[in-house]
């Protein structure tokens, strides 16, 4: 298994969820894996199921609950144990195995129970969830109305640059343990989630309506996917957070921006069911990007197809030209 600077060519992958306190880690986990396994997989060709019976127990009752509409309770578990996913691909010989660690938020308000958690050692990506009413600078901007729905929204208590700093420190920590030069980039992908995109109509500003009027006004831009990325990218940037992505994007190898929502509404007690928006999509970035789930031919296809769309929009000749001139090119970069 390759050490913490590069990602993994074996058939384990590991992957923690990282944030502070209440930024709706464990709700996110549940819903992505349900999505995961109910939505992605089937028409894919996947078989995605627990390889350990205790830890489908514990999923199937965290999943009931949220089917009712209730809300999980925080994970306190300093030193979590990993969701086991076995993940099969059509005519694979070997599954891989996904290891996915939910570790209680204040862990991160501590360095000494950051550097606790071992499975840094051969993690192949990292899931870093931000509370967007965490945000200094956003909170204020909606104080009135965070203050009235406050135990709705529940909003993190630990600053995003705080846990961030945290998680930075124990993979310093560990590079000296396993004899690494400090201060060189991390080689795992992050993923960035803005949680809650629910509440006070976030989604409007960093959702997929709003992607896809960055779309058409900007053709080189390849997918959905990529256009949320840029949106949620500039709203940190916007909301005072610029320090946090330069150090982001400066401290690991592949940096990519996402917002979702584990429960589609703000909880409430009405029993109302959740549906979750776009959960899974950070998570399926980052195994496509530890080669657990083969993701790079369908971003092909998707690529091509909005070229093929831009290109009928414009008249004869300089549609096809502009596809053919596009189609020989390598696909584009993500956003």
């Amino acid at each position: 298994k390759t050490p913490l600077p590069g990602i993994g060519e074996g058939t384990n992958v590991h992957i923690p969820i990282v944030g502070g306190p209440s930024t709706g880690k464990s709700n996110y986990i549940v819903m992505a894996t349900r999505e995961l396994i109910g939505a992605y997989a089937p028409p894919r060709g996947y078989t995605i199921t627990f390889s350990n019976p205790r830890h489908e127990t514990e999923y199937q009752d965290k999943l009931r609950l949220l089917n009712s509409g209730q809300v999980l309770t925080k994970t306190t578990d300093m030193r979590p144990q990993a969701y086991n996913l076995k993940i099969k691909a059509r005519h694979a010989h070997v599954p891989k195995l996904a290891y996915v660690y939910d570790p209680a938020g204040e862990v991160f308000g501590s360095i000494a129970h950051t550097e606790e958690q071992k499975y840094y050692e051969y993690i192949d990506g990292i899931l870093f969830v931000v509370d967007p009413f965490a945000i200094p600078a956003y909170r204020a901007k909606h104080r009135a109305q965070v203050d009235l729905l406050r135990t709705s929204i529940r909003p993190s208590d630990m600053d995003v640059e705080e846990a961030f700093s945290r998680l930075l420190e124990a993979l310093e920590s560990l590079k000296k343990q396993i004899g690494l030069k400090a201060g060189v980039a991390n080689g795992q992908p992050l993923a960035v989630v803005i949680s809650k995109a629910d509440a006070l109509d976030l989604e409007a500003e960093i959702g997929s309506a709003r992607a896809r009027e960055l779309m058409a006004k900007d053709s080189a831009i390849a997918t959905e996917e990529d256009a949320i990325s840029m949106l949620t990218r500039q709203f940190l940037v916007s909301n005072e957070l610029g320090g946090f992505v330069r150090d982001a994007e400066a401290q690991f190898g592949d940096v990519k921006y996402f917002s979702c929502s584990a429960l589609g509404h703000m909880p409430e007690n009405s029993g109302a069911q959740f549906t979750p928006i776009r959960v899974v999509d950070p998570l399926v970035w980052l195994m496509g990007r530890a080669r657990a789930l083969k993701v790079r031919n369908e971003r092909v296809r998707l690529v091509d197809a909005r070229q093929r769309a831009v290109a009928r929009k414009m008249a004869g000749l300089r549609g096809r030209g502009y596809y053919y001139w596009r189609s020989l090119k390598a696909p584009a970069p993500e956003r």
